[in-house]
């Protein structure tokens, strides 16, 4: 987003520049930023943006402003955080236009004030030509009340400008006497549409309601802008008789301009007059309907459920919006008792089923019940229903629908086996997805009905693995009398996924005879299967499970253990009260090498989930990968793309570029900064240096050749991404990123494999 924002004020530039914006583009690095110029068109009541372009680049800025001689000054942060420690103030000048901008004479003004000169002076600064001096000379003409040479300028002026200045003046007047506006309500009819519009606003601002009549009429003036500040008027005058007349606004829009019926809406909140709301009801409009929707939302009335039976899907929609986003508790009970049918948007399915959620009753369960169930219904929406159910007893205090923090009051418990028994056997013959949720309601209620289904989709291999893991996991939690014999027969399943939740559950309930099997897992099994063996040991108050780590450990120290169990083991070993497997976890800290970056997290390395290390990546708000990085497009452009980080990189790399980010640049990716003689700074990946010259590539790929010679100052340029993002991460966390990353550089090897065949 930008650091800095300035509106050009009239000097300096070019004529293209008037009426445009510059802001300091800010990505993290110089040559990604720099100072963007956009300008505004009028589009109906608002605007659209245009002329959009890069005006000074690759610059690293913090902020922008123009000089009073007409120059832009841009504070240059050089490199970013790691930088040269140091910064910049550049002044950039359009040689071109720079006379135009010193004969304005803007800093000698400046420089001498306004508090002494004359009005009549001060009245022809609202002509000049730099919108800083018009602003400080309609100040000043304000701090001196002077009325009546401001309602000259409005009513007589020939220049634009000037009169929007002397109408902003006189409106500031007014808000502190209301009759200060009477002499000017005649702009109201002018025939310069901007001179109408800043005319109806002032005019409401001041409060004075002796302009409601002319305001009303502007209310179908030709020019949407106009139609707008009179709307904004009409509402801070809160004019009751305005109200046929906004409803008429809101008809002929049509939803078309969503500036111009805010205006309306906003308008009709502020005047507060429910009872005609509430009639709007019966309005032929949709479009009135809807406003009448939103003005009722800011006004928290509980009427609004009087639309949730609107024949407009859209109104319908915006009625169960305000009722449980805004929120409106009186209405809740409205919007549960929304009809629900197969052809309904989900954004109103999930907030008809979260009124019920929130209501907590046994009927507001059948009915999430009966969605859950419903064939019809999308597949989202129906695991939704599934985890309201699950969390019906023990919500959680995020809002279901827009997760913001909203926790419900403590209610009753209700009983829900009654109401969720009846659905399982049909949720379990749904897509596998629903299945998987299924068996955790099941057990979650205590459904012992549903546990020879379970059993027999456990032993299914024509299903899913994670429904077959899930199955066996809620056998278990309902106490399945034969789960021992069941846990058996996954212990010998293909799926590793499974094999690993049987041992688990024959360690629960057997830990003696499971001891043998864990072990053989660690010794012949797949990752996963070690990984879920060890842990699983670490759980088991048995000396001979002890035993079995203590072995594993002493081989750790030794240095004679797969890269991929090391975390396992050292988290067992703190997890185990021992006193032995404490001592060989001390060996093997006290053995780790000296100097080596990333020697605190070798045992990261490998072993982890890339699913999990996506949603690392994609999700986690602590460290924002996303924001700085992207993969195939997903993602932001500070950093470097990380779907192409290098082929021949290995997973070393990766850990080192995450926990020690500048000493993995040093390898081949560090950014060289070049404090050139002339103030300049170049920032780039070096591609070829000479005695004489050194060839930069730029994140663009643009390529510069800089002469030693001009050469004032050189850095190697650090990392963007901050030396502490390690912190944020644990160490399964750094397992898992890395392995996501290291998959990711697989697939492209994949894929290039496949295009060479």
């Amino acid at each position: 987003g930008p650091s800095g924002l300035v509106h050009y004020p009239g000097v300096g530039l070019s004529d293209r520049y008037q009426n445009h914006f510059f802001l300091a583009d800010f990505r993290g690095t110089p040559s990604r930023s720099g100072i963007r110029s956009f300008a505004v068109k009028p589009k109906g009541a608002s605007f659209e943006l245009t002329d959009s372009h890069e005006f000074i680049w690759s610059i690293l800025a913090t902020d922008v402003d123009f000089g009073y001689d007409g120059s832009l000054y841009i504070s240059d942060w050089v490199n970013g955080w790691n930088g040269l420690g140091k910064g910049r103030i550049y002044r950039f000048t359009d040689t071109e236009h720079a006379k135009a901008a010193m004969a304005a004479h803007s800093a000698e003004i400046m420089k001498s004030g306004f508090s002494e000169r004359p009005i009549a002076e001060l009245v022809k600064l609202l002509e000049h030509p730099d919108q800083r001096i018009r602003t400080e000379a309609q100040f000043a003409l304000v701090d001196r009340s002077a009325l009546d040479a401001l309602q000259h300028v409005a009513l007589k002026s020939s220049q634009q400008l000037a009169r929007l200045h002397a109408i902003w003046g006189i409106g500031q007047l007014g808000r502190k006497t209301g009759s200060a506006v009477s002499g000017i309500q005649t702009l109201l009819h002018d025939s310069d549409s901007e001179v109408r519009g800043q005319t109806a606003k002032v005019t409401g601002e001041a409060g004075w309601k002796a302009a409601t009549p002319a305001l009303i009429s502007l209310l179908s003036d030709s020019n949407a802008r106009v139609q707008y500040f009179a709307a904004v008027a009409l509402g801070k005058l809160q004019t009751q008789e305005a109200i046929p007349a906004l409803f008429e606004v809101l008809k002929k829009n049509n939803n078309a301009d969503p500036m111009l019926r805010h205006a309306a809406i906003l308008a009709l909140a502020r005047i507060g007059d429910t009872d005609s709301l509430i009639v709007a009801a019966n309005n032929e409009s949709a479009a009135v309907r809807l406003g009448a929707v939103v003005a009722l939302r800011r006004l928290q009335r509980k009427e609004v459920g009087l639309f949730l039976k609107d024949t407009d899907p859209l109104v319908v929609l915006e009625a169960a919006r305000a009722i449980n986003d805004e929120p409106i508790p009186s209405a809740l009970s409205n919007l549960a008792t929304v009809s629900i049918h197969s052809d309904m948007p989900d954004a109103l399915l999930r907030r008809v089923m979260n009124a019920n959620f929130r209501l907590g009753t046994t009927d507001s369960a059948v009915t999430i019940a009966k969605i859950a169930s419903d064939s019809k219904v999308s597949e989202p929406l129906r695991l939704e229903a599934i985890e309201e159910l699950n969390q019906w007893n023990g919500p959680s205090p995020l809002d279901r629908v827009l997760g913001r923090w909203q926790p419900l009051e403590k209610r009753d418990q209700i009983e829900l086996a009654g109401i969720v028994g009846p659905i399982v056997p049909g949720l379990f013959q749904s897509s596998e997805k629903i299945k998987t949720a299924s068996t955790g309601l099941a057990a979650n209620y205590g459904i012992k009905a549903a546990a020879p289904l379970l059993a027999e989709m456990v032993i299914d291999t024509k299903r899913p693995v994670d429904v077959r893991v899930a199955s066996l996991v809620a056998l278990n939690k309902l106490d399945y009398l034969k789960i021992t014999d069941v846990a058996k027969t996954a212990i010998k399943d293909t799926k590793p996924q499974l094999r690993v939740s049987g041992r688990n559950i024959l360690a629960q309930h057997r830990p003696d005879e499971a001891i043998p099997v864990l072990e053989q897992a660690i010794n012949k099994g797949q990752t996963r299967e070690k990984q879920g063996a060890i842990q699983t040991l670490a759980t088991l108050k048995s000396s001979a499970a002890t035993e079995i780590l203590a072995r594993w450990m002493q081989r750790l120290v030794k240095q004679d253990v797969p890269s991929e169990i090391q975390l396992d083991l050292l988290k067992a070993a703190e997890q185990k009260q021992s006193s032995e497997l404490k001592q060989l976890r001390a060996q093997f800290e006290a053995n780790r090498p000296k100097g080596d970056a990333i020697s605190g997290y070798v045992e990261t390395l490998a072993g982890g989930s890339a699913a999990r290390g996506r949603d690392i990546f994609y999700g986690r708000s602590d460290t924002s990968c996303r924001r700085c990085h992207k993969i195939n497009d997903n993602g932001g452009e500070v950093g470097p793309d990380l779907s192409s980080i290098g082929i021949d990189k290995d997973r070393r790399y990766l850990l080192e570029a995450i926990v020690a980010p500048n000493k993995a640049i040093a390898k081949g990716f560090e950014t060289a900064v070049l404090a050139m003689l002339d103030g300049k700074v170049i920032v780039g990946i070096i591609r070829k240096e000479t005695d004489k010259e050194i060839v930069l590539m730029d994140a663009k790929g643009t390529i510069s050749r800089v002469d030693k010679a001009d050469i004032d100052e050189r850095v190697a340029g650090k990392s963007a991404m901050p030396e502490e993002i390690v912190k944020h991460l644990s160490k399964d966390d750094l397992r898992d990123l890395v392995e996501f990353l290291f998959q990711q550089k697989q697939k492209k090897k994949e894929t290039a494999k496949k295009h060479e065949g």
